[in-house]
């Protein structure tokens, strides 16, 4: 277990994987923290990682920031469609 948190702390580690980790342990807050750091590192997912985002503040009761996020997603997705 040890090893597990150090390599969670890693800064070589992707945001996204510690993101789903902190998700995974019900660290909300630090995880949308590590998905905003995700969503600068990699744009072509920006959607997925947008929908993860709002999946959270949805869980969090936030949900202006839910919705906020699910309309930012939906805006991504249809950009994204229109560039493949």
């Amino acid at each position: 277990e040890f090893e597990l948190n150090a390599a969670l702390q890693s800064p070589r580690l992707d945001p996204f994987l510690r993101a789903w980790f902190a998700f995974s342990d019900g660290r909300f807050a630090a995880a949308l923290a590590e998905y905003e750091r995700a969503l600068a590192r990699a744009p072509r997912v920006r959607s997925r990682l947008l929908t993860d985002m709002a999946r959270i503040r949805f869980l969090m009761r936030d949900y202006p920031g839910a919705l906020d996020r699910l309309v930012e997603a939906a805006q991504e997705r249809e950009a994204e469609a229109e560039s493949e």
